[in-house]
């Protein structure tokens, strides 16, 4: 499951420069939907990037864990608000994307979220013992 939840990431942060990258295909005039069209393949990125932090720290930042599960649940929910406006295929295509990114994260790092309910705010490190 962690290999697919990384393969998620790349391909969010890989669809979100591909987003960038065809904004002239699409404008050809610098408007105000150009900057939320750029904005969204950055948001794509950004969702990858914190992604990678959190799957590299392992469970042991709880704030890095708590900000990417909130991150995921807010880009899905947003792309499904957005399939309601514009019914494109490749809207679709980008739910399926980020449902299996926030599917694979939370199965990726139940264990952590289970192991520090169970702990609670105590961390103890190697190094003290």
């Amino acid at each position: 499951m962690k290999t697919a939840y990384k393969i998620a990431t790349y391909l969010v942060i890989a669809v979100g420069v591909i987003h960038i990258a065809l904004t002239p295909v699409f404008f050809d005039t610098f408007t105000i939907r150009v900057m939320w069209f750029i904005g969204m393949g950055m948001m794509g990125i950004f969702l990858g990037f914190l992604n990678v932090a959190s799957w590299r720290a392992e469970g042991r930042d709880n704030i890095v864990l708590m900000l990417s599960r909130i991150s995921n649940l807010i880009a899905t929910a947003f792309v499904i608000c957005y399939i309601f406006i514009d019914q494109d295929p490749q809207s679709c295509v980008v739910l399926v994307l980020f449902l299996f990114l926030t599917t694979t994260f939370f199965l990726t790092t139940w264990k952590h979220m289970k192991k520090k309910a169970q702990v609670g705010n105590i961390t103890i490190k190697k190094e003290a013992l």
